[in-house]
Protein backbone atom coordinates (compact mmCIF):
# COMPACT_ATOMS: atom_id res chain seq x y z
CA UNK A 1 0.00 0.00 0.00
CA UNK A 2 1.35 3.50 -0.78
CA UNK A 3 0.16 6.54 1.16
CA UNK A 4 0.02 9.57 -0.81
CA UNK A 5 0.06 12.70 2.17
CA UNK A 6 -0.82 15.80 1.50
CA UNK A 7 2.11 17.67 3.24
CA UNK A 8 1.32 21.48 4.03
CA UNK A 9 -2.03 19.92 5.28
CA UNK A 10 0.22 17.41 7.45
CA UNK A 11 1.95 19.97 8.56
CA UNK A 12 -0.65 22.51 9.30
CA UNK A 13 -2.63 20.05 11.28
CA UNK A 14 0.48 18.11 13.11
CA UNK A 15 2.66 20.95 14.04
CA UNK A 16 2.25 23.64 17.16
CA UNK A 17 5.45 24.34 17.05
CA UNK A 18 6.56 28.22 17.09
CA UNK A 19 9.40 27.00 14.54
CA UNK A 20 9.90 28.72 11.17
CA UNK A 21 8.00 27.71 8.33
CA UNK A 22 10.93 25.80 6.84
CA UNK A 23 11.88 24.51 10.22
CA UNK A 24 8.73 22.80 10.51
CA UNK A 25 8.75 21.02 7.30
CA UNK A 26 12.36 19.79 8.29
CA UNK A 27 10.79 18.50 11.62
CA UNK A 28 7.77 16.90 9.76
CA UNK A 29 10.13 15.38 7.42
CA UNK A 30 12.07 13.72 10.21
CA UNK A 31 9.39 12.35 12.30
CA UNK A 32 7.73 10.88 9.06
CA UNK A 33 10.80 9.19 8.12
CA UNK A 34 12.08 7.95 11.81
CA UNK A 35 8.38 6.76 12.68
CA UNK A 36 8.02 5.23 8.96
CA UNK A 37 11.36 3.62 8.07
CA UNK A 38 10.99 0.61 10.55
CA UNK A 39 7.06 -0.07 9.12
CA UNK A 40 8.01 -0.48 5.81
CA UNK A 41 5.37 2.25 4.71
CA UNK A 42 5.99 3.48 1.23
CA UNK A 43 5.40 6.84 2.01
CA UNK A 44 5.29 9.88 -0.87
CA UNK A 45 4.83 13.54 0.70
CA UNK A 46 3.79 16.23 -1.99
CA UNK A 47 4.14 20.03 -0.76
CA UNK A 48 3.14 22.63 -3.09
CA UNK A 49 6.03 23.65 -4.86
CA UNK A 50 7.99 27.02 -4.71
CA UNK A 51 6.51 30.16 -7.05
CA UNK A 52 9.80 29.91 -9.53
CA UNK A 53 9.97 26.31 -9.96
CA UNK A 54 8.54 25.09 -13.26
CA UNK A 55 9.39 21.76 -12.81
CA UNK A 56 8.40 19.30 -10.25
CA UNK A 57 11.03 18.12 -7.57
CA UNK A 58 11.70 14.86 -6.27
CA UNK A 59 13.98 14.21 -3.74
CA UNK A 60 14.55 11.26 -0.68
CA UNK A 61 15.12 10.74 2.80
CA UNK A 62 15.70 7.27 3.31
CA UNK A 63 13.01 5.42 2.10
CA UNK A 64 10.44 8.45 2.59
CA UNK A 65 9.85 10.19 -1.56
CA UNK A 66 9.06 13.88 -1.23
CA UNK A 67 7.71 15.75 -3.79
CA UNK A 68 7.58 19.60 -4.54
CA UNK A 69 4.97 20.64 -7.24
CA UNK A 70 6.07 22.88 -10.09
CA UNK A 71 4.98 26.45 -10.26
CA UNK A 72 1.56 26.03 -11.95
CA UNK A 73 0.24 22.68 -9.99
CA UNK A 74 -0.76 22.33 -6.62
CA UNK A 75 -0.17 19.45 -4.59
CA UNK A 76 -3.68 18.33 -4.69
CA UNK A 77 -3.89 18.13 -8.03
CA UNK A 78 -0.93 15.97 -7.92
CA UNK A 79 -1.81 13.96 -5.61
CA UNK A 80 -5.29 13.02 -7.95
CA UNK A 81 -2.69 12.97 -11.51
CA UNK A 82 -0.78 10.49 -9.38
CA UNK A 83 -4.26 8.59 -8.57
CA UNK A 84 -5.06 8.25 -11.92
CA UNK A 85 -1.79 7.53 -13.24
CA UNK A 86 -1.53 4.42 -10.61
CA UNK A 87 -4.02 2.04 -9.09
CA UNK A 88 -5.76 4.31 -6.68
CA UNK A 89 -7.06 1.00 -4.74
CA UNK A 90 -3.75 0.31 -3.87
CA UNK A 91 -3.56 4.13 -2.52
CA UNK A 92 -4.14 5.60 0.80
CA UNK A 93 -3.96 9.50 0.48
CA UNK A 94 -3.30 10.99 3.73
CA UNK A 95 -5.06 14.41 4.26
CA UNK A 96 -7.85 16.03 6.40
CA UNK A 97 -8.51 18.45 3.43
CA UNK A 98 -12.49 17.26 3.16
CA UNK A 99 -12.21 18.06 -0.67
CA UNK A 100 -9.49 16.05 -1.62
CA UNK A 101 -10.50 13.37 0.21
CA UNK A 102 -13.98 13.40 -1.56
CA UNK A 103 -12.09 13.63 -4.90
CA UNK A 104 -9.52 10.72 -4.06
CA UNK A 105 -12.50 8.39 -3.01
CA UNK A 106 -14.26 9.55 -6.24
CA UNK A 107 -11.62 8.21 -8.69
CA UNK A 108 -11.73 4.93 -5.73
CA UNK A 109 -8.31 5.87 -3.59
CA UNK A 110 -8.58 4.94 0.07
CA UNK A 111 -8.22 7.78 2.37
CA UNK A 112 -7.80 8.78 5.98
CA UNK A 113 -7.16 11.91 8.05
CA UNK A 114 -3.93 13.18 9.44
CA UNK A 115 -5.02 11.82 12.76
CA UNK A 116 -6.20 8.75 11.62
CA UNK A 117 -2.98 8.30 9.91
CA UNK A 118 -0.86 9.75 13.13
CA UNK A 119 -2.85 6.62 15.46
CA UNK A 120 -2.05 3.77 12.49
CA UNK A 121 1.57 5.07 12.94
CA UNK A 122 1.42 4.51 16.93
CA UNK A 123 -0.77 1.10 16.54
CA UNK A 124 1.84 0.04 13.94
CA UNK A 125 4.68 0.99 16.71
CA UNK A 126 2.91 -0.60 20.16
CA UNK A 127 2.35 -3.97 17.30
CA UNK A 128 5.69 -4.00 16.64
CA UNK A 129 7.25 -3.76 20.20
CA UNK A 130 5.02 -6.36 21.36
CA UNK A 131 5.64 -8.69 19.06
CA UNK A 132 9.43 -8.23 19.76
CA UNK A 133 8.63 -8.87 23.35
CA UNK A 134 7.06 -12.16 22.89
CA UNK A 135 8.95 -15.10 23.86
CA UNK A 136 8.14 -18.34 21.55
CA UNK A 137 6.18 -20.51 23.24
CA UNK A 138 8.42 -23.76 24.94
CA UNK A 139 6.71 -27.34 24.59
CA UNK A 140 6.31 -28.97 28.05
CA UNK A 141 8.38 -32.38 27.85
CA UNK A 142 5.30 -34.27 28.04
CA UNK A 143 4.25 -32.46 24.77
CA UNK A 144 7.16 -32.97 23.21
CA UNK A 145 6.75 -36.69 23.80
CA UNK A 146 3.55 -36.69 22.94
CA UNK A 147 4.50 -35.14 19.23
CA UNK A 148 7.33 -37.15 19.00
CA UNK A 149 5.06 -40.60 19.55
CA UNK A 150 2.60 -39.25 17.04
CA UNK A 151 5.48 -38.69 14.26
CA UNK A 152 6.88 -41.93 14.89
CA UNK A 153 3.26 -43.16 14.03
CA UNK A 154 2.89 -41.96 10.94
CA UNK A 155 6.09 -43.12 9.84
CA UNK A 156 5.64 -46.31 10.75
CA UNK A 157 2.06 -46.31 9.34
CA UNK A 158 1.74 -44.72 5.77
Amino acid sequence: MRYLIDGYNFLFISSLSKESFQKKRELVLRFLKNSTSALKFKIVVIFDGQSNSPEIVRTHMGDLEVIYTSENQTADAFILEELLALKPKQSIVVTSDNGLSRRARGIGAQTMTIEEFLSLLEKKKEDKKTFKNEKPSCDSEKDKKRLEDVFQKRIKDP
